[in-house]
């Protein structure tokens, strides 16, 4: 007749070497029970206790005098483990026409073997990291420096094995690039409340092109476990500098740049030059206006003169939409007006107008329309309803109910339409 309990989780008991240490929140707590006593059927009952606080972690009761079974606790965190073997009795209840049984804890309540067993821990606490810091030391160089923080490491000696901290990182360019093979940290500080600090600096000038955004991923672990964390180094070129009267954004500022002394808003292209720059002050746009030029194409985009708009070039292959721009060859949105004319000789009824689309669409568009004001020659417009049928990329149907019939006379009817391009 025995009840016992043991870690039974191999990682944890490689670092302890004894099964009857634990390391809380990792270890598998096995409890193993058999017992007989003759002629009395027997039930087990198995609690875990924390901080004043009982759990039913497994029950079974049964008609046999014997029993026997284990039962794992995964990742236990329980201060004591309670295991009753009791006597149980049969009940019975009755429906669709017969009896069924099934056992019971007997009342009152007759315990044969109870047993609580204080969980011996190692005082452990997992590493995580709280922080990564990236940062450039300046913007127009490839030196940075990447600072680490982390919490909650046990120098411990779990009994078999001392515990050992250590803190690696990789890095790739951009979200599309290779991570680099991972590179351990050294001098990592520790305090006495298991804190850490760790700090690179990189001073290889052809480590982190200026140009570029660098993702850094943490890790940090000990003989137990590992814990990670992302960070980002970003592109070293300013997002926004003031030099004198000129603005430049998305790059730098050198001296042999400054050539006039306009009012200027510099823009980078991602090639490093300067494909285009907003003109103010005393340049092409004159003492009181504004001027786009685009150096690539040596032109004028915008030119704004006074209150007089002087040049507005559009490119004509593209249309401008957020985000970007979609060929031409694939319209967003097309428009029109249509008309019905009747001469009415007989009762009211159904008449159709088919609309082509002047370009084809790439998918199936969104189709409304609206009732223009009739000519002098149509009555009101209410005489009239309408639905649309048949959209398609190439054009769709309007319906229109006629409930005027005078005879001889003639009614018009103008229709607005839109069509738009669903948004993918």
């Amino acid at each position: 007749m025995s009840i016992t309990i043991e870690d039974v989780n191999n990682e944890t008991l490689a670092l302890t070497g004894d099964s009857s240490v634990f390391i809380p929140g990792y270890s598998t707590c096995r409890i193993t029970w058999d017992y007989t006593l003759s002629g009395v059927p027997l039930g087990i009952s198995i609690s875990g206790y924390k901080d004043g606080t009982s759990t039913t972690l497994y029950y079974k009761w049964t008609g046999n005098s014997t029993i026997s079974g284990t039962f794992d606790v995964e990742n236990v965190n329980y201060d004591s483990i309670y295991v009753q073997i009791r006597q149980t009795t049969r009940t019975s209840s009755y429906y669709n026409g017969a009896y069924h049984y099934r056992y019971v804890p007997y009342t009152p309540p007759r315990v044969y073997q109870s047993q609580r067993f204080t969980l011996d821990y190692v005082e452990y606490t997992p590493p995580s990291v709280s922080s990564v810091v990236l940062e450039r030391l300046s913007d127009d160089n490839t030196t940075a420096t990447l600072t680490i923080g982390g919490s909650g490491y046990s120098a411990v000696n779990f009994g078999l094995i001392e515990n050992e901290l250590q803190v690696n990182y990789i890095y790739k360019t951009g979200n599309s690039g290779t991570n680099c093979t991972a590179v351990t940290i050294d001098d990592v500080t520790v305090d006495e409340d298991g804190n850490f600090e760790a700090t690179v600096e990189f001073n290889d000038t052809d480590t982190f092109a200026v140009e570029n955004t660098y993702y850094f991923t943490i890790t940090v672990s000990d003989k137990l476990i590992s814990s990670d964390k992302n960070g980002i180094l970003p592109p070293g070129i300013a997002a926004l500098e003031i030099e004198g009267q000129d603005i430049y954004v998305g790059q730098h500022i050198y001296m042999n740049e400054l050539t006039n002394t306009s009012k200027n808003i510099y823009f980078r292209s991602k090639t490093g030059y300067n494909n285009c720059y907003i003109e103010g002050g005393n340049g092409a746009a004159g003492s009181n206006g504004l001027a786009l030029y685009d150096e690539y194409n040596s032109e004028y985009v915008v030119q704004y003169l006074g209150n007089t708009l002087k040049q507005l070039i559009i490119n004509p292959d593209i249309n401008l939409q957020y985000g970007g721009y979609i060929p031409k060859s694939i319209p967003q949105i097309q428009y029109g007006k249509v008309a019905k004319q009747w001469v009415t000789t007989s009762a009211p009824g159904w008449q159709t107008i088919d609309v082509t689309f002047g370009e084809t669409f790439s998918s199936v568009p969104v189709v409304t329309i609206s009732v223009a004001d009739p000519s002098a020659q149509s009555v009101v417009s209410t005489i009239f309803r309408y639905y649309i049928s048949d959209v398609s990329m190439t054009g769709f149907t309007i319906n229109v109910y006629n409930s005027a019939y005078s005879a001889g006379v003639s009614y018009y009817e103008y229709f607005h339409w839109q069509a738009m391009a669903k948004q993918e």
